[in-house]
């Protein structure tokens, strides 16, 4: 019995590789250009409060700009994440 080709085992997953590559590349923290997304928000806009929300999981990741780099937020004692900005 041969096995089925590898690009039916790709199509037929529950991910789409060309998405997770895409992903990856996009939120990689990546030092060289191209830079990836997350280094992007990070070392050069600098912007201050990063969320990231993925609706399949659903799980909900709140970052907070410290010195250089994002620490990852946890959730405070009533189920909330702090944003000072808002």
């Amino acid at each position: 019995m041969t096995s089925p080709p590898r690009e039916h085992l790709i199509q037929t997953s529950f991910f789409n590789l060309n998405d997770v590559t895409r992903w990856v590349r996009e939120n990689s923290s990546r030092p060289i250009y191209p830079y990836g997304k997350f280094y992007y928000y990070e070392q050069i806009l600098k912007v201050p409060t990063y969320v990231i929300f993925d609706p399949a999981t659903p799980v909900l990741e709140v970052r907070q700009l410290q010195t250089e780099h994002y620490e990852l937020q946890t959730l405070n004692d009533q189920d909330r994440y702090w944003v000072l900005a808002l």
